[in-house]
């Protein structure tokens, strides 16, 4: 299964802001593709991620975060042989 872990965003956070973390195929595996949700809003696809594993980022927007106030994260990681992970944070978007 593969491994998500969110680095950023965390605590009180101003929007726009850089979303990073890590995700890691499972061993002999690659990444298929990577996404996110923000609260019960839309998936989105995530471009930015190394399919052996490694960095991924992407930017969180007005649009994923229309007031201020307590939103939950949850990034997903798809992989060969059809296994997933995710990871999720909560943050707070700044006035």
């Amino acid at each position: 299964m593969a491994t998500v872990s969110i680095g950023t965003p965390v605590g009180s956070v101003g929007i726009p802001c850089m979303s990073t973390g890590v995700a890691l195929p499972a061993p002999g595996r690659t990444l298929t593709g990577m996404s996110y949700q923000v609260n019960d809003g839309p998936v989105h696809p995530i471009g930015a991620y190394v399919p052996t594993g490694g960095p991924w980022s992407f930017q969180v927007t007005p649009m994923d975060c229309p007031q201020p106030g307590p939103y939950s994260l949850t990034v997903f990681a798809g992989e060969t042989g059809g296994g997933f992970g995710h990871d999720q944070k909560n943050f707070y978007r700044q006035p």
